[in-house]
């Protein structure tokens, strides 16, 4: 079986004092940690239960997210990553052209 990189909790631009975001972050982490191993996902502002998450048992997914992240940000945004992924594929079939324009340090 192969091992992969955890997906840590990150939390990003809570709107709230820096003191509430903390405590918001730590009682969300203590919550969700009773669902651990159960079909749980907490990670970029994306909080989840009792879904299968086939996305993180997609052997040849993981191994390409965590060959290439170079932060724990990077490694934390893997749903997003999933669901470009997701919607490049749908894209191949169709003609045209599809353009994933984003921000930041190009990742994507």
């Amino acid at each position: 079986m192969t091992t992969y990189k955890p997906v840590p909790g990150l939390f990003l631009g809570l709107q709230i004092p820096p003191q509430m975001a903390v405590e918001f972050e730590t009682k969300a982490q203590n919550f969700f940690s009773l669902f651990r191993n159960k079909y749980s996902f907490f990670a970029d502002n994306l909080f989840t239960c009792g879904k299968t998450l086939g996305f993180l048992k997609d052997d040849r997914f993981r191994v390409i997210v965590d060959r290439n992240a170079e932060n724990a940000f990077e490694q934390a945004i893997i749903w997003r990553i999933h669901i470009l992924c997701w919607a490049a594929r749908t894209c191949l079939g169709l003609a045209g052209d599809f353009v994933e324009i984003g921000c930041r340090t190009g990742y994507f």
